[in-house]
Formats: structure tokens, C-alpha cells, sequence
């Protein structure tokens, strides 16, 4: 999954391109967006991505990122849920608050692969929020 800035449009302002490409099918799914935020990505996953890969029963084990900005979470997520986050509540939160998508059993593959993506980028690097 990776964002490219498309260009300006007059009085709409910045265009940017959320894309996904599996490369075990070689299908891509895109959306125009008119900002890159963590939203965003999460957007098109829920809306595209996963519902495609479910109605298909067709696991979907891994998304690689180039770890931009937009792919980060916020401390705030810890303040709303009132104690120390762990990176599940986080993938959690990040799926059930700003898009309103459906949140996933503890037992769900999707869920597993989501921590274990994360922990194998983070691995020897400090948890700095916004940037993990």
C-alpha cells in the first residue's frame, strides 16, 4: 500500500492516490483523497480491500508499507481508552473510531498478521509514537 501525490486541483487543493496492489492475485485498488492521513489508508483497506479479499475468501496475510506518515498512529488512542495501549488495541482503535469499520476477534488471522507486520518493522527500534 503506498499514497502518490497526484496534483492540485483548483479549489479543492492537494489530490493524493491511495493504492494497494496484491502482488499474489496482481489485482490494485485505488481512491483519490484530498489529504494523507492515517484515515485514509485505513479507509481503503476497509472499504476496498478487505471486504474484496473476505467476499472471496481469500486470506489477506500481509500489507507492506513504506512506513510514511500516513501509516502512523497518535497517543491519543491510550487517553481514550483510559490505560497503556497494547498494539492490538491500537490496530483496534484505528479501524473502529475514525472509519467506523468493524472490529476483529482476538482470534481473527487479520488481526495476527497486522501485530506481527508491525513487530517485525519495529524490531530494534524504539516504540515513538506517530512514527512506530
Amino acid at each position: 500500500q503506498d499514497t502518490f501525490y497526484i496534483g492540485t486541483l483548483k479549489g479543492v487543493g492537494r489530490i493524493y492516490q491511495q493504492t494497494f496492489l496484491d502482488t499474489y492475485t496482481k489485482l490494485a485498488f485505488a481512491k483519490l483523497y484530498d489529504r494523507k492521513t492515517p484515515l485514509v489508508a485505513a479507509d481503503l483497506l476497509n472499504d476496498r480491500v478487505i471486504p474484496f479479499f473476505d467476499e472471496h475468501q481469500m486470506p489477506l496475510q500481509r500489507v507492506l508499507t513504506d512506513r510514511g506518515t500516513e501509516y502512523c498512529g497518535a497517543p491519543e488512542i491510550q487517553v481514550q481508552l483510559q490505560r497503556v495501549a497494547l498494539l492490538r488495541d491500537m490496530i483496534e482503535w484505528c479501524i473502529e473510531n475514525p472509519v467506523k469499520g468493524k472490529t476483529m476477534t482476538p482470534n481473527d488471522e487479520r488481526l495476527r498478521a497486522l501485530e506481527a507486520y508491525i513487530q517485525a518493522q519495529r524490531k530494534g527500534v524504539a516504540l515513538d509514537y506517530g512514527k512506530h
